[in-house]
C-alpha cells in the first residue's frame, strides 16, 4: 500500500504551525537567564572545532592513524578460567 507524500507530510506541517502553549512560554522565560552562558560555551566549542585535530571533512579523517594497540586487538567474549565452572553450576 503506497501513501501519498502529502499524507506523510501533513502532520509535520500542522506541528510547525502550532502556537506555543503556556508551558512553552514559561520554559522560554526560565531558560533565558542561561542564554549568554550557553552562547559563550558554544563559541568556545566552535573555536576548538576549528583548531583541533579533526575538521568536518573526509581529508581530516583520512590523516588519522589508528594506534597499534587497537589495530592488533582482538575483541570477543572470553569464556575461560575458574568462573566458567560457576556458570555451569549456577543457572542464569
Amino acid at each position: 500500500m503506497r501513501f501519498p507524500a502529502l499524507l506523510l507530510l501533513s502532520p509535520l506541517t500542522r506541528a510547525s504551525a502550532q502556537t506555543p502553549n503556556a508551558d512553552d512560554i514559561v520554559w522560554e522565560k526560565a531558560v533565558q537567564q542561561f542564554d549568554a552562558t550557553r552562547a559563550a560555551i558554544l563559541r568556545h566549542l566552535d573555536e576548538g572545532g576549528r583548531t583541533g585535530l579533526f575538521h568536518p571533512n573526509w581529508e581530516s579523517l583520512k590523516r588519522y592513524q589508528i594506534p597499534a594497540c587497537y589495530r592488533d586487538a582482538k575483541f570477543g567474549a572470553v569464556d575461560v578460567g575458574p568462573w566458567r565452572n560457576l556458570k555451569i553450576l549456577i543457572p542464569a
